[in-house]
């Protein structure tokens, strides 16, 4: 399976306000930049954020921050993650990333839902 990179030519726009950081994301946490990767999520929302795991919980808020800061600690450590697809039209994109974690051939696929409205981004994780 080989890993998506970002496209050689320009988005739109609106696109690229939510593909960049969606790329940019995984490279931070591949390369275990903890403050470069929570630095983005606060760029990107500077009006607030929602996350939901699907099925699990929603946080927004505070409360989105709180959820976010844990999961970045992993950052280099596990899972790696690879970008499968990621498909944005103007300011939403879903996004299937698949996670190698520790192990004899442990893999984890995940798809990613995201809407970047009015500096307040909203997104729906399904692993």
């Amino acid at each position: 399976m080989t890993e998506v990179t970002q496209p050689p030519s320009q988005p739109m726009p609106e696109a690229s306000r939510i593909r960049s950081p969606l790329f940019d994301q995984v490279l931070h946490w591949k390369t275990g930049r903890r403050q470069a990767f929570m630095g983005l999520y606060r760029r990107m929302a500077h009006a607030g954020r929602t996350l939901e795991s699907v099925g699990k919980h929603q946080a927004s808020g505070d409360g989105a921050w709180a959820a976010v800061e844990p999961r970045s600690d992993t950052c280099n450590r596990q899972p790696q993650l690879q970008m499968v697809e990621c498909l944005v039209n103007g300011s939403e994109a879903a996004r299937c990333l698949r996670s190698r974690w520790p192990g004899p051939q442990t893999f984890s696929i995940g798809i990613e839902l995201h809407s970047l409205r009015a500096g307040a981004p909203h997104a729906r994780f399904f692993h």
